[in-house]
C-alpha cells in the first residue's frame, strides 16, 4: 500500500494558478482556494478539487499564487488555520515585500520560502524541464532545501536560490525593462509582418507573449519592486540621450 500523498493547498487559480496546479496535480494531494465563482466554476470543470479556505490552509504545503496587493489580506485569512509545521510559498514576481508581509503576519511554526518561476503560461507548455525558478528562503532553511530538491529533482527546473533582496535587485532590470519595452512595442501595433528580420521576429513573439499581461502584473513589476524606480531613472535618461543624438531634443 502506497503512503497518501503530501497535502498541498493552492492560493488562487487564475492564470498561473492553473499552470502551477496542472504540474502539481500529480505529485500531492492538491485542494485549491479560490474566492471568485468564475474560477472555482473553471477549476471544477477542468477536474481539480475545488475547497475552502480552512481547508488549503491547513495543508502540509501552501502556496499563494496571490497578487502583492492582496497578500497581506491572504496570509492574514490563512493564518489561524495553518498546521504546524506547515510550508507557506509565494510565487510572486517581488520577493521582499512579500517576505516582509509573510514574516509579520505568519505564526512562527510555519516555514517561508519565496519563489518567482521565471516563466509564464505562455512561455512553457508540457513540461517545465530547464525553466528557471528563483527560490529565496525566507524562514526554515531545512524546509527550502526541500522545496528546491523536490523543483530540481521532481519538476526538473533550473533553482537558483538567492536572496529576496538580490533576487529584486536583478529582476527590477531584467523583467523592468523588459515589460516597459513590450508595453511601447504593443502601443505601436500592429507591427510590421512581411519585411522583417529574424531580430525582429524574435521581438514581436517577445511582444505576443507577453501582451496579455495584466495591468495589476506590470504595476507589481514597475511600482513594488524596490530597485524598479532607479532602473527606469537610468532607463529614461538613456533614452533622453538617444533622442538628444538623434536630434530630437534641443
Amino acid at each position: 500500500m502506497s503512503a497518501p500523498k503530501t497535502k498541498l493547498g493552492l492560493f488562487g487559480f487564475g492564470a498561473f494558478g492553473h499552470l502551477t496546479a496542472q504540474h502539481l496535480k500529480d505529485h500531492f494531494d492538491l485542494v485549491i482556494y479560490d474566492p471568485d465563482s468564475y474560477a472555482r466554476a473553471k477549476g471544477n470543470s477542468l477536474g481539480f478539487t475545488m475547497t475552502s479556505l480552512e481547508e488549503a490552509a491547513g495543508a502540509d504545503i501552501v502556496v499563494l499564487a496571490a497578487p502583492l496587493c492582496r497578500m497581506r489580506e491572504t496570509a492574514v485569512m490563512i493564518k489561524p488555520h495553518l498546521k504546524e509545521g506547515a510550508i507557506v510559498a509565494d510565487v510572486c514576481s517581488v520577493k521582499a515585500p512579500v517576505a516582509q508581509i509573510l514574516s509579520e503576519v505568519l505564526p512562527p511554526f510555519v516555514s517561508i520560502v519565496g519563489t518567482h518561476p521565471l516563466f509564464g503560461p505562455r512561455t512553457v507548455k508540457d513540461s517545465l524541464e530547464g525553466a528557471k525558478v528563483a527560490l529565496c528562503p525566507v524562514r526554515g532553511y531545512e524546509s527550502a532545501k526541500a522545496v528546491a530538491r523536490f523543483l530540481r529533482m521532481v519538476l526538473k527546473l533550473e533553482v537558483i536560490e538567492t536572496t529576496a533582496d538580490d533576487h529584486d535587485r536583478e529582476i527590477a532590470f531584467v523583467q523592468g525593462i523588459t515589460h516597459m519595452v513590450v508595453r511601447i512595442l504593443r502601443n505601436l501595433e500592429p507591427l510590421p509582418q512581411r519585411l522583417t528580420t529574424k531580430s525582429f521576429d524574435q521581438l514581436a513573439a517577445l511582444v505576443k507573449a507577453l501582451a496579455a499581461t495584466p495591468d495589476e502584473l506590470f504595476f507589481t513589476i514597475e511600482r513594488e519592486n524596490p530597485y524598479a524606480r532607479d532602473i527606469q531613472k537610468a532607463f529614461f535618461t538613456e533614452v533622453e540621450a538617444l533622442r538628444r543624438l538623434l536630434g530630437e531634443v534641443e
